[in-house]
């Protein structure tokens, strides 16, 4: 019988989340490593540089939080990297933000061509749905039925779809409540799949609470990443910048200035504090999430550091 593994008592030498989520997002789609194709190369490169998995943790870890066995956990997490890596490929291409690098590397379509580029973002996308499925095959028909209905949701046109839609279409020039809209579509949408669908495919009693941290993380990320865009390095963020300005998509820095835009993503990560707060209070297990949170207070001192200078080199301090 599965049971469900505690990670606050299991030691680090035993225990290497990212080596094992690194070798689930590398590993789950063995058939590409005997076929000859060019999608197949284009996975393979693919899967080489798996990136952070920020997703990939958390959604294991919130997995076994909230009851899943190791194993189910591990399918679920490896999906919803999968998602978002497709996510990448269809960003990365020439008609979206046509980028060139991404994590430090060259981008898919540009070794491998479009044709093949949308192949492996197909292909991720449909293993990603058959992980996911046999996640839940343990579960009860109605909590199958609840996570299905959330997954399409965060997926289709009312989520990720819809909000790339509106990314590419909108002026850059946009105002700081449109820019936001689209934030919830596209990046919200990735942080709700990876923190809430683990909790209704378990019927867990935080969904609301988890729907809350995931609005305010997705936002805060998403100010982040608009900042990064506006005003650092290719050699420093590892993908292709000033995309937004090239080609006339929103962004908050642009549609509020640098440091409104710091200020609002502080905002964003104070209100998820607050949550945060109550699921440990609720849970203990939950305190995994400040690994995050961690990261977050990291950009945010970053951001509140740039903006100092930028002020005293200005004579505006």
């Amino acid at each position: 019988m599965n049971t469900k593994l505690n990670l606050l008592e299991v030691g680090a030498e035993h225990y290497d989340l990212l080596q094992i989520c690194d070798q689930a997002f590398r590993h789950s789609l063995p058939e590409i490593m005997k076929d000859d194709s060019s999608v197949s190369q284009a996975l393979r490169y693919c899967l080489r540089h798996p990136g952070s998995l920020v997703r990939s943790k958390l959604a294991y870890q919130t997995s076994v939080t909230v009851g899943l066995c190791h194993d189910n956990a591990l399918k679920l997490a490896t999906g919803i990297e999968y998602f978002h890596t497709a996510s990448l490929l269809f960003d990365d291409l020439p008609c979206m933000d046509d980028a060139l690098e991404r994590r430090g590397f060259p981008t898919v379509h540009s070794i491998y061509s479009q044709d093949s580029a949308i192949l492996a973002a197909l292909a991720l996308i449909n293993r990603a749905y058959s992980l996911i499925w046999a996640a839940m095959q343990d579960c009860d028909i109605s909590a199958r039925t609840l996570a299905s209905d959330y997954l399409d949701r965060q997926l289709g046109v009312s989520g990720i779809l819809g909000g790339q839609s509106r990314d590419v279409h909108m002026k850059y020039q946009s105002s700081a409540a449109e820019v936001i809209r689209v934030s919830y579509g596209k990046t919200v949408s990735l942080v709700k799949l990876t923190l809430v669908l683990p909790a209704v495919i378990a019927g867990a009693d935080e969904v609301r609470e988890l729907e809350r941290l995931s609005t305010y993380w997705g936002l805060a990320y998403q100010v982040s990443d608009d900042l990064k865009d506006e005003y650092l390095s290719a050699q420093i963020v590892g993908k292709t910048v000033k995309q937004d300005a090239v080609k006339g998509r929103p962004n908050i820095a642009v549609a509020e200035g640098y440091e409104s835009a710091a200020r609002r993503m502080k905002h964003y990560v104070t209100k998820g504090d607050v949550v945060l707060s109550r699921l440990v209070a609720k849970r203990s297990e939950w305190i995994f999430l400040s690994t995050l949170r961690k990261r977050f207070e990291g950009e945010v001192t970053y951001w509140k550091q740039e903006n100092e200078v930028k002020l005293t080199m200005t004579g505006t301090e």
